[in-house]
């Protein structure tokens, strides 16, 4: 009898200790949520629309202003500044309408046709200044200011004069000028060469000289001067002068001399650069 009653009275006393612990460490009941609001468990943020629940720290707001202490670096785009697409350069000639380009070559002048009786070296005393403006892609228009000399020895020649003729040596020059208005049309619009082709019509100017024993000849001559050129634009280096080399042929029909020169045709070969 009396080893059950021992029994019972540890049972009870177990049986009291547990539930004073377990009354000691629940934590007490939070309060009840107000109505319409919704308190997501912990580690959850808030659904759109729902306050943060006590302890969350509030959602972020509008970005501050820039302290004037640490300005912005230059170029920087301020905060909220639409950010739009920048529009490509041109490419190939498309970069040059618009604009004007200054050329100046070095010509050698090859005579033709029946001036080449008259003086037929080939002169490296000739130039040409040009002005090509851009309205095209592919299109340009110009003028342009040229002149060539000629110089020739002709020994033994016979030269008809009013009351007769003269033998002797002959020592000839004829010195030419030109201007003109020039349109080329180039038959590629980028690469490192640009072939073209052009056209050319003007005033022409010229001035023979011929000294034959005690003979002195000279006369003035103008005309009408018509040419066509093929050549190319040589693209050295990205914003450098272009390097021009050329080909034209040329005739001024009304330019005559003596009753040796109806006319002066030239081929010339031109070598320079055009500059931007």
């Amino acid at each position: 009898m009396t080893k059950t009653l021992a029994s019972a009275a540890l049972f009870a006393w177990l049986v009291i200790s547990g539930g004073t612990a377990a009354a000691q460490s629940a934590p007490p009941p939070g309060p009840a949520p107000a109505p319409g609001t919704y308190s997501p468990p912990p580690g959850y943020p808030p659904p759109p629309g729902y306050p943060p629940p006590p302890g969350y720290p509030p959602p972020p707001g509008t970005p501050l202003a820039p302290s004037p202490l640490y300005p912005a670096p230059s170029g920087a785009v301020p905060y909220g500044t639409p950010v739009h697409a920048v529009p490509s350069p041109p490419e190939g000639t498309a970069a040059y309408v618009g604009d004007a380009m200054v050329g100046a070559t070095w010509d050698f002048g090859i005579p033709i046709g029946n001036v080449h009786d008259f003086t037929s070296n080939v002169s490296g005393l000739g130039f040409d200044i040009s002005l090509r403006y851009w309205l095209h892609p592919r299109f340009t228009i110009g003028a342009e200011v040229e002149w060539q000399t000629y110089r020739d020895d002709k020994p033994r020649t016979t030269y008809p004069i009013t009351d007769g003729a003269v033998t002797a040596t002959a020592y000839n020059s004829l010195q030419t000028g030109s201007l003109r208005a020039t349109a080329d049309f180039y038959l590629l619009d980028r690469g490192p060469v640009l072939p073209f082709i052009g056209a050319s019509v003007g005033y022409g100017w010229s001035t023979f000289q011929s000294a034959a024993a005690d003979i002195q000849l000279y006369d003035n001559q103008d005309s009408v001067v018509v040419g066509a050129e093929l050549g190319g634009l040589f693209a050295l280096a990205p914003r450098a002068p272009l390097l021009l080399v050329a080909a034209r042929y040329s005739a001024a029909p009304s330019l005559e001399f003596l009753r040796t020169v109806t006319d002066v045709q030239a081929i010339t070969l031109q070598v320079g650069l055009l500059l931007y």
